[in-house]
């Protein structure tokens, strides 16, 4: 009986010792998925826009990033957030300086600057827009000219889509801009007023396609 109970403690011994020499690996938690911000998705889930000049050079780009719309330069810089609201569109610039404001009204809407003053009036009449300051000076007029959006502003121009894109082209048929991804004449149209400011143009592109 003694050596059955030697014999015993021994096995236990021995399966013990085994036990503690073998190294397990350690379980790590599975790391966090991928979240919105971190994956930055286009406008409204449809695509991104890209903003390209004449020669095919992109000015600027416009794509989802969380809870907000980042627009970047050219060369990849961030040049302004958008935020969206249910009856407006909100731009700052990278450090979060308010830009401009655009805001739904039943007229159509208004744009105002970063220190929240009135710029510009947006009617919309039996289907025409009609951009004017606050001075009631017309800015410009938008109307629809068969398949195209006829632009008179400071530099006359059109809207068409092609090759799905829009081209703003001038009177004499040249291309100003081109914004590629799933937009419409209507929403691209605004790029056309060159004299409202690159970023306040780019602003009303978003709020037309978002709140509008």
């Amino acid at each position: 009986m003694k050596r059955l109970m030697a014999l015993c403690a021994a096995v236990v011994l021995c399966l013990s010792i085994s036990s503690c020499a073998v190294t397990r690996p350690e379980k790590k938690a599975p790391g966090p998925s991928p979240s919105a911000a971190s994956s930055p998705e286009a406008i409204s889930g449809t695509g991104g826009i890209t903003i390209s000049d004449p020669g095919g050079n992109i000015l600027w780009t416009v794509a989802r990033e969380g809870q907000r719309y980042v627009v970047k330069d050219g060369q990849g810089g961030t040049a302004a957030f958008i935020k969206i609201e249910a009856d407006r569109a909100k731009m700052s610039d990278a450090g979060g300086k308010p830009l401009c404001k655009i805001k739904k009204k039943d007229i159509g809407c208004k744009v105002y600057d970063g220190s929240d003053q009135e710029l510009y009036r947006i009617r919309n009449k039996e289907g025409e827009l009609k951009i004017k300051d606050t001075k009631d000076t017309e800015i410009a007029h938008i109307r629809t000219s068969g398949n195209e959006l006829s632009i008179k502003s400071a530099t006359p121009c059109r809207a068409k889509e092609s090759g799905g894109a829009v081209e703003i082209d001038d009177d004499k048929g040249a291309v100003l801009f081109r914004l590629a991804g799933q937009i419409k004449k209507e929403e691209a149209c605004f790029m056309g007023i060159t004299a409202i400011d690159p970023l306040q143009r780019i602003a009303l592109v978003v709020f037309y396609r978002d709140v509008r």
